[in-house]
């Protein structure tokens, strides 16, 4: 027997989703559509008992027992093969994001054909919660209440609709989804639910009759009704529609949207903060309206009827219309865009807008319209408390996502509907934004008019968003959408007196952006932190106009920038995008394109008080100055001072001097690191150095650490030219330059001297030191096609685990050229200088393919444990390793290939003389040949020439300390005599796989051993005629615990060469490159 039910009552939207207590959960197990024993529980068996309370339906699902639960299968879909019974009880249907459906199609013919049948019917007095649920293809086609509520009908029962879809559903009657009918004592509430694609001939979606209804945040889309209420039909009892979405439904005859009609002392439409868009009918293009309505902060946008009423239509002496703080916009109709009034009917209307595109807001009989600071666009709606404005006035935007899920048409800055109001609207527009706000700034908040309340309220500071991408100033720095451009939150925080951090609103910033200044540059006065929403995302153009930012102030302070690329930026004199005169930071900042007349093509830093300069992962790209600094100028004068760059890439900037950088740097700490310096260049018709930097240290400690010089040039139209990549100026201090590339550079003059094709140093009374670095691949005309070193009165430089190498020079010093002043010192400490070439352009004048030293006769320049062979003098082989001008040249451990122009005295090999160097004669014995491999990437921060096994570089002497180029110590043993363990030169050979040297004893591995042998043959067979690099094997560990060890070869010239790494433990540790020097090699990990 059925179950009692209990007295209906109005659910909550919140108690929609809580279990409801003291049943059973029934949960079905299938999706097939079945009722039979076969142990699973389907749909139609579980609402049988649970109907019943007992197993009636199936011994497959347990049994019901008051209030039940009936839980779907997660993400299924039930196809019916008939309408399910009726429901009978109070219990909750939980659909678990699935669908019931029905398969077929519905003819609406007005008889039930086979096939044709409703989902859902809830019975007198019977409770039903619906929730995660989709319902489609239902179809009411019989007559009476078989032809209502294709997916639903409720017949004196209650219904509670919640997070579901009732989808492509159709009825001959009413409700294409729903139907509900009572005599006023039960309701059919939806929340959070979509209505759409549904059809019917009375209320395309929903249709009610007596029964009272709520929907919140419900959506209604392109239902469809052949008669009226293209999605709700409503007629008796009371009707809310909160926070709707009602948009393209369409009505055949009257209210596109909604139709009510609610003849009873209590009966009552209510719409609060609706949105109602491009719904459409022959009368009432939103609604069609009899009884009492209340609508507030509603949007009625580019809805239209082709009679009368394109927003709203009152039928008749019943229709009492109160309307408050809504936007009536745009509506199309016959007669009466916005609103029209049948006879008798009456409007009151506050705080609203009524703007249209013709001369006829408002027709029919108006007698009873009457209103409160509301405004119109034309007068046919004009009278007391509904002024006329012009529409240009209001400003409006596009109806759009102003900050809310609801749409809305928001009040430009200058609209005349903001504070055009008194204090007695709602309290919140139609996107809960509190109101009043005071909208134009004069100090007395009142209401806009309209459902949009235009926030225009200042920042407090000290921090301030950016949420305007154009450039505007209005004087204020707002958060509403008049907003606070970036000019504005500068100004702002110039104004106040803490620090201040600018941000950027992610909402308005969420995709790559350009703004473009067009008021000028921005001046920065007072400390500010500025962090963008990063480089690839917003670029700030100065449009060639003017420089982005100047930061000077009154006092000193300091301004960080961060993630942003300014482009375009111009200045008549310094700093193209930047000019600053106080401390500066800059991270992740991209600069690129701009220019300068005078100094720093980017950016201009200067200071005399104590300045921090900090740059660290910035690009500088196509960035040029016609004076000094094609990137960067930087002039800091102050002990207290510092400039610190790192992680930073300058690429093909220009300038007079100091293609990338120009720094001058007096008793302030320096620190360049980690930087890329490529294809920059310095171009002058008169004195110019640095095509990659110039920098000038005086009384400091400078330190250049990882540097990659790559590809720049220097050149003179009409004086000398020193410095291709680096041109550095030491006096009166220290400068290190560590674990760098200086590779590809030139220095050339078309009428004076050039030299330094890759580096360029001065010293005076200062210590320089070259340490692990690797100087490669560079030319000059004149003087040291690698390096070029002019040491002034007590000047010290040492160039440390070195490489110079395939470097030219059509004069002097290849390698190497050195100007040795007084009381100065050049020292040559276990380095590499070979396959340089001087006397390039063969024109018979030039020597030192290796080193040329013009020393004087109280100074010195001295070589320990260093090899300078096999270089090139192309003027007869006159000096192709050392020409020296001077006496005072220092050997000691130290390889020399050939003593041709040197004035050396031959030591062959097996023949050491005193202070146990080898030297070569062409002449004599013969050249020594260092036997070293072609320069790669043998680990370390730089390429070297690894010496072949019998090369004469190896264990060649006794006393050595410190690390070699690659960071390995000195002294390892190679030929197995004690002692004598020293290698010449820049690399120190180690019988070694991996870096770290691990293999060198016994290692307990948590993978199996393996070893394999591999020849030659089959190695260049898998690196083939085209590919330069293979991976050649893989093996892994069968404990599936990760461990790994890959194999890779390359082939470089004639040789092969390998490399292992090894992953355990979550670290890699990578191999050293080995040549394979036999036809087969065996390989163990």
């Amino acid at each position: 027997m059925p179950k009692p039910h209990s007295l209906a009552i109005a659910l909550s939207h919140a108690l929609v989703s809580q279990a409801l207590a003291g049943g059973t959960t029934i949960t079905v197990t299938t999706e097939a559509d079945e009722q039979n024993v076969n142990t699973a529980c389907s749909l139609r068996e579980a609402l049988i008992n649970a109907a019943s309370d007992d197993q009636s339906g199936s011994t497959d699902c347990p049994t019901g027992a008051g209030v039940d639960t009936i839980a779907l299968p997660a993400d299924q879909t039930i196809t019916l093969n008939s309408a399910l019974p009726d429901l009978q009880g109070f219990f909750s249907l939980n659909g678990n994001n699935s669908t019931i459906t029905r398969g077929g199609g519905c003819n609406l013919d007005g008889t039930t054909d086979a096939g044709e049948f409703r989902l859902l019917t809830v019975g007198p007095g019977e409770n039903l919660v619906l929730s995660q649920i989709t319902l489609s293809n239902g179809c009411a086609d019989g007559s009476l209440s078989a032809g209502e509520g294709g997916a639903v009908y409720v017949g004196y029962g209650q219904l509670t609709l919640s997070s579901s879809t009732l989808s492509n559903n159709s009825a001959i009657g009413g409700g294409g989804a729903l139907a509900c009918r009572s005599n006023g004592l039960h309701s059919c509430s939806a929340n959070d639910s979509l209505f759409q694609g549904n059809v019917a001939t009375l209320g395309g979606a929903i249709y009610t009759d007596g029964a009272n209804g709520n929907s919140f945040t419900s959506r209604f889309l392109s239902n469809t009704a052949s008669s009226h209420g293209g999605a709700l039909h409503h007629q008796g009892g009371s009707r809310s529609l909160n926070f709707a979405y009602l948009s393209a439904n369409v009505s055949g005859g009257n209210g596109g949207a909604v139709w009510f009609d609610g003849p009873g002392t209590y009966d009552e439409l209510f719409i609060d903060r609706g949105v109602f868009v491009a719904n459409t009918a022959v009368n009432g293009g939103a609604a069609f309206l009899s009884g009492d309505i209340r609508v507030d902060i509603t949007t009625f946008s580019s809805n239209s009827a082709s009679g009368n009423g394109g927003a709203l239509y009152l039928d008749n002496a019943s229709a009492s219309l109160t309307l408050r703080d809504s936007s009536l916009i745009d509506n199309g109709a016959g007669s009466g865009d916005q609103l029209f009034m049948s006879s008798e009917s009456s409007a009151s209307i506050s705080h609203s807008l009524l703007v249209g595109l013709e001369s006829d807001n408002c027709a029919g009989a108006l007698t009873l319209l009457s209103g409160s600071h509301n405004l119109t666009t034309d007068d046919s709606c004009q009278r007391s408390g509904i002024d006329l404005v012009d529409r240009s006035a209001l400003a409006l935007g596009p109806l759009a996502d102003n900050g809310s899920s609801r749409l809305t048409h928001a009040l430009g800055p200058s609209s005349a509907a903001i504070d055009a109001g008194d204090t007695s609207c709602l309290g919140v527009d139609a996107r809960d934004v509190a109101r009043p706000i005071d909208g134009n700034n004069d100090s007395t908040a009142l209401c806009d008019i309209g459902a949009f309340e235009f926030e225009n309220a200042a920042q407090a500071g000290p921090d301030f968003v950016v949420n305007r991408l154009s450039d505007i100033n209005d004087g204020q720095c707002t958060d509403g959408l008049d907003g606070c451009s970036l000019r504005e939150a500068v100004i702002a925080a110039n104004g106040n007196g803490d620090d201040s951090v600018i941000s950027f609103d992610p909402d308005v910033f969420a995709g790559t952006l350009t703004s473009t200044l067009t008021l000028g540059q921005i001046t920065i006065s007072t400390p500010v932190t500025l962090t963008g929403p990063g480089s690839e995302r917003l670029t700030l153009d100065a449009n060639s106009a003017s420089r982005h930012f100047n930061i000077n102030g009154a006092g000193l302070f300091a301004a960080a920038l961060s993630d942003l690329r300014l482009i375009g930026g111009n200045s008549a004199a310094s700093g193209g995008a930047i000019n600053s005169n106080e401390g500066l930071s800059l991270s992740r900042m991209r600069f690129e394109g701009n220019t300068a007349t005078d100094n720093g093509g980017a950016v201009a830093a200067n200071g005399v008080s104590p300045t921090i300069i900090q740059f660290a992962d910035s690009t500088f790209v196509s960035n040029q100055a016609e004076g000094t600094g094609g990137a960067v100028h930087i002039s800091i004068f102050n002990t207290s001072s510092s400039i610190d760059i790192s992680n930073s890439s300058f690429s093909s900037n220009q300038a007079s001097s100091g293609g990338g950088l120009y720094i001058t740097a007096s008793e302030s700490s320096l620190s360049l690191s980690s930087l890329t310096i490529n294809t920059n260049t310095a171009t002058s018709g008169s004195y110019t150095n640095g095509g990659g930097i110039f920098l000038r240290s005086g009384d400091n400690n400078a330190s250049l650490q990882g540097l990659q010089v790559l590809g720049n040039q220097v050149h003179s139209t009409g004086g000398p030219s020193y410095g291709g990549g680096l041109a550095l100026i030491s006096l009166y201090g220290t400068l290190t330059l560590s674990d760098s590339t200086v590779s590809g550079n030139s220095a050339t003059s078309d009428s004076d001297a050039s030299s330094g094709g890759g580096l360029f140093i001065y010293g005076y009374e200062s210590n320089v030191l070259i340490e692990r670095t690797t100087i490669d691949g560079n030319s000059a005309t004149s003087f040291g096609g690698g390096a070029s070193l002019y040491n002034g009165r007590s000047a010290s430089t040492t160039i440390r685990s070195s490489t110079l190498s395939g470097n030219s020079v059509d004069g002097f010093g290849a390698g190497l050229s050195t100007k040795v002043g007084t009381l100065a010192r050049v020292t040559l400490e276990g380095s590499t200088v070979t396959a340089n070439i001087a006397d390039n352009d063969d024109n018979a004048s030039g020597g030192g393919g290796g080193l040329y030293l013009d020393i004087d006769s109280v100074n010195t320049v001295s070589l320990q444990g260093s090899v300078v062979a096999a270089n090139q003098d192309l003027n007869a082989g006159a000096a192709p390793d050392i020409q020296r001008n001077g006496r005072n040249l220092v050997l000691n451990n130290s390889i020399i290939g050939d003593n041709a122009g040197s004035d050396l005295i031959e030591a062959p090999i097996g023949s050491p003389n005193l202070g146990f160097n080898l030297i070569g004669s062409a002449a004599g014995g013969g050249v020594i040949d260092p036997m070293l491999d072609p320069l790669a990437d043998n680990g370390g921060a730089s390429f070297t020439h690894l010496p072949a096994d019998a090369s004469p570089l190896i264990d060649h002497y006794f006393v050595c300390s410190g690390s070699d180029q690659l960071g390995r110590t000195r002294g390892i043993d190679a030929d197995g005599e004690v002692g004598n363990d020293c290698d010449v030169g820049a690399v120190e050979l180690a019988d070694t796989i991996f870096r770290d040297g691990f293999e060198n004893g016994v290692i307990t591995k948590r993978f199996e051993q393996r070893n394999i042998v591999l020849n030659r043959a089959e190695i260049a067979a898998r690196l083939g005629p085209a590919r330069s690099q293979a991976l050649l094997m893989r093996a892994g560990s069968a404990k599936r615990n990760g461990n790994l060890v890959l194999l890779h070869a390359r082939q470089i010239g004639d040789q092969i060469q390998l490399q292992l790494n090894r992953y355990e433990h979550g670290e890699w540790t990578q191999g050293a490159w080995q040549t394979m020097r036999s036809e087969t090699v065996q390989l163990r990990w």
